[in-house]
């Protein structure tokens, strides 16, 4: 994936699911420091879409929600053995699909909880 990939997904995506928010000001957009996160294009596009981006240091998976999401999915496909990439992608979707709004909310939640911990350890790691 490249900058221009990363900005068509937040394309097609982001703002969708950026309607679903009550309160688009209380609403903020966490990404890592990858280059493609951080380039002139993506940059330039969170400007353009008045998208806020929550300050982020360089390497904290412990405060990313979605790395609890993909620990996750990597447990449930290593139980169904796929073979194939066919099988593979289609392993994936059935066990995104079935990720329960309730759970995505909890992850969500969860962040400022994250922060807390991750400030009070001086940024060394946090049980998540």
């Amino acid at each position: 994936m490249d900058a221009k990939m990363y900005t068509e997904i937040l394309d097609e995506k982001l703002m969708e699911v950026k309607g679903l928010f009550k309160s688009v000001s209380a609403w903020s957009w966490q990404q890592d420091n990858d280059p493609k996160h951080t380039s002139k294009l993506a940059m330039d596009w969170f400007t353009e879409k008045r998208v806020r981006l929550m300050e982020w240091p360089s390497y904290s998976p412990d405060l990313n929600p979605l790395e609890n999401v993909w620990g996750y999915l990597k447990k449930e496909i290593a139980k169904k053995r796929p073979r194939t990439l066919v099988e593979l992608e289609e392993a994936l979707q059935e066990l995104w699909n079935t990720l329960s709004n309730e759970y995505l909310r909890a992850l969500i939640s969860s962040v400022p909880k994250r922060v807390r911990l991750v400030i009070e350890k001086n940024g060394n790691r946090v049980p998540y």
